[in-house]
């Protein structure tokens, strides 16, 4: 399992026993985090399969960055049950793999209610129906424009290519509008790391000195967050779940790019004292924090690669349960990609 939150500064405790995971595509960037370790070690042929847990994009993004398949299921959906709680309220399971197959056999095989489990024992059965439709002419796909384009234009130029692709194989692409963007991002934030500095509560007392200094800062901040920013980002929540309510009404499915950008370098004072750019946290999980937030699933798929040869993906939101929807979608952006690089950290275990 990894841990939960899609930044690197969270990810300090573990690089400073474990150092920073490489990136099978280039050993000198970063993979994402906090599934690291897992989307590294299936990228570089390592393990066919990789369970992630996702608060803040801690499958999406390090699959993203990693050139792999990642799926973080409706909440409740897949058994959280064994990994540690930091965040109750916006953590999801997920499969991390080489391909839309191999994430849908795993989903298959997770997606059951838990009795160890309370959030998910009430969930729909989980189905594949559809999956391998020879189309996608039943379906509308929302896109946010303005929410998109909020990347880099490399990862924007491949991503309006894959709209495009969708949209040839009968889908019809349907404008919408994302409503209190920003709030969700705030709101978010706040009720991640509250709940993390809540449950970090004893080692944030007995092993401060122990933290980096990133760290320390996140869970510092997190102690400022009083009751009543907790409640009103939780009134938020609703108002989100409200919006998406409405437009699932409409679509589908939402599109997104994957991340905004690709992996960024490793420099050498990261391999010291870790990363902690705030700038790039927030751009790295813009369009991960929606699906955290509001409990709807999300799937990222690679469909090319920059021009220095790191992975760019995309992702495809569903409502509620609908996981199905996503592997259907996903299974026609693989053959959007024309062609797929071996990373050059590769391991044919069968070989």
């Amino acid at each position: 399992m990894g841990s939960f939150l899609g930044t690197d500064s969270t990810l300090s405790v573990c690089f400073r026993y474990h150092k920073i995971p490489r990136n099978p595509y280039k050993p000198n960037h970063f993979t994402g985090g906090s599934s690291s370790g897992s989307a590294a070690a299936v990228a570089a042929g390592l393990c066919p399969v990789a369970i992630g847990t996702d608060g803040g994009g801690s499958v999406r993004i390090p699959a993203s960055f990693c050139g792999v398949v990642g799926l973080k299921g409706t909440f409740g959906r897949i058994s959280c049950h064994g990994s540690l709680p930091l965040s109750y309220s916006t953590v999801s399971a997920g499969p991390i793999c080489t391909s839309v197959a191999d994430a849908a056999i795993v989903y298959s095989i997770l997606a059951e209610p838990d009795p160890l489990y309370p959030y998910g024992l009430k969930q729909p059965k989980a189905t594949l129906s559809g999956m391998c439709a020879p189309d996608l002419k039943d379906l509308k796909l929302g896109v946010d424009w303005t929410f998109f384009k909020a990347c880099d234009a490399e990862v924007l130029s491949i991503c309006e290519k894959a709209v495009e692709y969708l949209r040839s194989l009968g889908a019809s692409v349907v404008e919408v509008f994302l409503p209190e963007m920003e709030e969700v991002r705030v709101a978010h934030a706040i009720c991640i790391l509250g709940e993390m500095r809540d449950f970090l509560q004893p080692d944030f007392n007995k092993h401060f000195q122990e933290m980096n200094l990133d760290t320390r800062a996140n869970l510092a901040l997190a102690s400022q967050f009083t009751a009543l920013d907790y409640i009103t980002a939780n009134r938020q929540r609703t108002r989100s779940m409200r919006f998406l309510q409405e437009i699932f009404t409409s679509v589908n499915c939402i599109l997104t790019p994957g991340v905004a950008c690709t992996a960024p370098r490793i420099f050498e004072s990261d391999l010291l004292t870790g990363s902690n750019d705030l700038s790039f946290t927030v751009r790295s999980i813009r369009f991960m924090q929606l699906g955290n937030f509001t409990g709807i699933p999300g799937l990222v798929v690679p469909i090319g690669y920059s021009t220095a040869g790191l992975p760019i993906s995309f992702q495809v939101m569903a409502k509620w349960w609908d996981e199905a929807v996503l592997l259907r979608i996903g299974l026609k952006l693989e053959q959007f990609r024309c062609q797929t690089k071996k990373p050059s950290i590769y391991y044919d275990v069968l070989a």
